[in-house]
């Protein structure tokens, strides 16, 4: 009983460096690539199915076939990133806001502190999500 979005990531072990995605509703994720300037590149950031606004794509009891979920896939290279959230990330802050969450955790193009970038992120829209009078995405959006 009950339903959820979902967000799924796999290394394409057929062919190198190939990133499939699977997206239903609107949890998801965003595809960093690191320069060696130290500049983080937004290559990809998904996008939420809803039918109207806050009422996203399900899968469950009586909800949406897992096939209308968004596919897609991503050629990657070595030390690219991938953030994957469901929308009590997405709806709180900002894919900027995710990038400086991860910048202080690489050395050159290396992830060298995972556990520091996804600390920031959780704690960050936690911190957002309280703020009353703070214009988050899904303000924004409404």
């Amino acid at each position: 009983m009950g339903s959820s979005t979902c967000v799924l990531a796999k290394f394409d072990t057929g062919r190198k460096n190939y990133l499939k995605t699977t997206n239903l509703g609107d949890s998801g994720y965003v595809l960093i690539r690191p320069h060696a300037d130290g500049k983080l590149e937004k290559l990809y950031r998904s996008k939420e199915q809803q039918y109207s606004f806050n009422f996203p794509y399900q899968c469950g009891t009586n909800c949406d076939p897992p096939y209308v979920a968004q596919d897609k896939e991503h050629q990657i290279q070595e030390n690219d990133l991938i953030v994957l959230g469901t929308d009590g990330v997405f709806d709180n802050i900002y894919d900027e806001d995710i990038l400086d969450c991860v910048k202080p955790s690489m050395k050159g193009v290396t992830m060298e502190m995972p556990q520091k970038a996804s600390d920031c992120v959780a704690q960050l829209a936690s911190k957002m999500g309280m703020a009353p009078n703070y214009k988050s995405p899904f303000a924004k959006n409404a």
